[in-house]
């Protein structure tokens, strides 16, 4: 009966020390995505960033900008 008992403790305690360290890389990998999160906003926050001369309006002839060759 005692070889099941502890049998059953020996699991219990090997489940805590594997849900500890799952708890830390659930930790670390929220921290990385928030890094991230933070980087990619300040990149789109730069880009948002309008120009001196105000918003330039998308082009309605000519070859620039006018006309989008697709190879498949």
């Amino acid at each position: 009966m005692s070889g099941s008992v502890e049998s059953v403790v020996s699991a219990s305690v090997a489940m805590q020390g594997y849900t500890l360290a799952q708890e830390k890389n659930n930790l670390l990998l929220n921290k990385v995505l928030e890094n991230q999160k933070q980087s990619i906003m300040s990149l789109l926050d730069a880009a948002a960033v309008t120009p001196p001369t105000g918003p330039q309006p998308l082009a309605q002839s000519g070859s620039v900008g006018t006309r989008v060759h697709v190879t498949a």
